[in-house]
């Protein structure tokens, strides 16, 4: 089948406030990439993008933030599609798929956060964030989203001087001023600017929650959707004190203090990495929190378990989920060779003298699961999501919603859904990557996608494919289930998870200075 493509010297051209730019048409999707929407100098504010005259080709995706974590070979490729881009400081650029430009169509805007912890990642970082098919199948616009990360997003260097004093939210201040860019320009790509949900996955989800608390981002979004996201909720809280003292321990490591410390916007990557690497190991040993985070200020009002959520975020009808297994710590070739009494001593490694009590509390909850995927599952995601759909409900009306994937992908005998397996699914981008290349996936894409699009459009996921998913309460707990057969339930798993968590082994940490 032919695939159509458009793209010449008439266009396709939109106009934005700085300027014009051309995309190009790919089989019914107008695809922009690499668009400019701020810029910064290292460790300040970002600001407007300066007008150019003629015409800007957007036809490749721009750079993305330097990673401390340098590219490896994933040995599970086939389950995650991962990918890689040239990392440059300027990573201010955004990305836009859809289906109409200058007319009067407005489609609701669903904007993505990548991944990756504070530290990693990227929009392109997945094969799967394509968003072609989420834009058309939806009816929404999509757009992703390149911010800085780590050291350039987070370092707190407020004590040394005004203009320094949101160094420790740059990353922050950077969506906020893409979601600001779209608010101004999306209009001419079809989209309505009062129409926008905000939805993104791991540190994504934890970036969205950012947001949420974050008051220059009031009303630039209207809806939001956290994708395991809500770890913030029982990792050790990021205070302004602890990151002062990281902020002033790189300055000093590197050799400067109040008078010369426009000085560090010179210093290369590498460098400023490695002197941040040495002197968070010694803090870390003194008890101080050395893990990337916004910072509690004047901007950032700090995490809602801490201050309670914001005026606006209490307005914000929002979607929280997780997956089943999120960071398994088996791997098991083929589990249906594995007798229960094999599983079940592998489960009493794990769960120890509470092993009876979880094994029963997990056979009342997946009855029809293999006995196996017990080694795998998650209760620290899931419990987090919890713990934020209570205080998000207790704060206000607005709807919320829960979700839960517990697909077995056809891996290893079947692999239950992992940290990022949703990711394919609500981009309908499964034929990116091999392990989706059969017909429950597909069919669950059909479901999970039509469900986000339909939340984007109106604040609601209901839809056609899936039974009546109810608006979470912390009494009942409904949760849509997806799997073969997707199926709202309640309290499905309260007892599993209280077990779990009591019993197993907390996850653990990854030391930021190691990654």
């Amino acid at each position: 089948m032919a695939i159509e493509f458009w793209c010449d010297s008439h266009g396709p051209i939109v106009q934005t406030a700085s300027g014009k730019i051309r995309g190009y048409r790919m089989d019914g999707t107008y695809i922009f990439r690499g668009i400019r929407y701020a810029e910064a100098e290292r460790f300040k504010m970002p600001r407007p993008v300066q007008p150019w005259e003629g015409v800007k080709d957007c036809f490749t995706y721009g750079y993305t933030a330097p990673t401390i974590r340098k590219p490896v070979i994933h040995k599970r490729d086939i389950t995650h599609g991962f990918r890689y881009w040239p990392e440059n400081e300027d990573c201010q650029n955004l990305n836009i798929w859809t289906k109409d430009i200058n007319n009067d169509v407005r489609r609701p805007v669903m904007v993505w956060i990548h991944g990756g912890g504070y530290t990693n990642g990227s929009a392109i970082e997945h094969k799967g964030y394509e968003a072609d098919g989420l834009c058309t199948e939806g009816d929404v616009v999509v757009v992703s989203v390149n911010h800085r990360l780590n050291i350039l997003g987070f370092l707190n260097l407020a004590d040394f001087g005004g203009e320094y004093v949101n160094s420790g939210n740059a990353s922050i201040a950077d969506l906020v001023a893409a979601l600001q860019w779209i608010k101004d320009n999306i209009d001419n790509f079809g989209g309505d600017p009062d129409n926008v949900t905000i939805f993104g996955q791991s540190g994504g989800g934890g970036k969205v929650t950012s947001i949420l608390q974050t008051p220059a981002a009031a009303g630039l979004f209207h809806k939001a959707i956290v994708q395991s996201g809500c770890n913030m909720l029982v990792a050790p809280v990021v205070t302004f004190e602890d990151s002062a003292k990281v902020g002033h321990a790189v300055a000093t490591e590197l050799g400067f203090n109040k008078d010369n410390i426009d000085g560090i916007k010179d210093v290369p990557f590498d460098v400023l990495v490695a002197a941040w690497k040495k002197v968070a190991r010694e803090l870390d040993e003194q008890g101080v929190n050395v893990n990337w985070s916004p910072v509690p200020n004047s901007y950032f009002m700090g995490p809602p378990q801490v201050v309670g959520f914001s005026d606006y975020a209490k307005k914000v009808p929002v979607m929280v989920g997780t997956m089943v297994a999120e960071f398994p710590t088996v791997d098991i070739p083929d589990k249906s060779v594995l007798s229960d009494d094999e599983i079940y001593t592998m489960a009493k490694e794990k769960f120890g003298e509470g092993t009876d009590e979880v094994v029963a509390s997990w056979k009342k909850s997946y009855p029809d699961k293999h006995f196996a995927n017990l080694l795998y599952l998650d209760y620290g995601e899931r419990t987090s999501a919890k713990k934020f759909l209570a205080l998000k409900t207790a704060a206000s009306d607005a709807p919320a919603f829960n979700y839960l994937l517990t697909y077995d992908f056809a891996y290893n005998g079947g692999l239950p859904a992992w940290h990022s397996a949703e990711l394919m699914l609500v981009f309908r981008s499964c034929m990116e990557v091999p392990i989706y290349h059969e017909a429950g996936a597909m069919k669950l894409a059909d479901e999970m996608s039509t469900a986000w699009a339909t939340f984007a459009h109106n604040g609601d996921p209901n839809n056609a494919l899936l039974p009546k998913w109810e608006v979470y309460n912390v009494d009942e707990q409904p949760t849509m289930v997806f799997d073969s057969e997707s199926m709202l339930k309640k309290n499905h798993d309260s007892e599993l998870i209280a077990a779990a968590s009591k019993y197993g082994p907390p996850r653990l940490a990854m030391k930021p200075y190691n990654v």
